[in-house]
């Protein structure tokens, strides 16, 4: 039982206390079974089998699905474009709760990284400092990048680990994902900083 409140837990902090997500993530703990019945296609797409992982593995894996569903955690592939990572990132209801913004370079299509640029004396300089955090197809110098961007606001994208060509993101405090990644650890699960 006590594993049931640390999941409880992870979710009300992930979800920013959000009543229905925890009535529904409390309702699956209760009765495992019952629910990944329910939701079986959710497990088959990710390939994990209901009558092999451990009854802890799939109230792991359900909570995370629940949080998802609800737009508090969002998954992308590790190939995505930048675009596609801005527009993820976007739909997360704690993106418009915490007020953050994007710079264009995660919402316009066409948007390519110019490594090289004439400068007076017509010799190549190299945009480092954009490149340390925007390089193509990089989730991770991505969220590097936007870590920085937030300090000031005290936000973060942190991570749960369970696929390694996946990102399973969300936003939080640097103080809730301290907390995040202990409750998780205490689980023998991950929750980290992307990098």
């Amino acid at each position: 039982m006590e594993k049931a409140k640390t999941l409880l837990e992870i979710a009300r902090i992930i979800s920013g206390n959000d009543d229905d997500v925890l009535a529904e993530i409390e309702e699956s703990i209760d009765n495992i079974e019952a629910y990944a019945q329910e939701h079986l296609e959710e497990f088959e797409e990710r390939n994990i089998s209901i009558k092999y992982d451990s009854v802890e593995d799939l109230q792991w894996l359900v909570t995370v699905n629940i949080l998802v569903r609800n737009n508090y955690v969002m998954q992308i592939q590790e190939d995505c474009s930048i675009t596609d990572f801005g527009w993820s990132l976007k739909s997360l209801r704690t993106f418009k709760e915490y007020n953050l913004a994007l710079d264009s370079k995660f919402e316009e299509e066409d948007y390519e990284i110019d490594k090289y640029d004439y400068n007076e004396d017509d010799e190549y300089d190299y945009y480092n400092e954009e490149m340390d955090f925007i390089d193509d197809e990089n989730i991770i110098n991505w969220c590097k990048y936007l870590d920085s961007k937030w300090f000031d606001e005290d936000i973060c994208i942190g991570m749960i680990d369970l696929s390694p060509d996946i990102f399973s993101l969300f936003l939080a405090s640097e103080e809730n994902l301290e907390d995040l990644e202990d409750l998780a650890d205490s689980l023998g699960k991950v929750i980290s900083t992307v990098y």
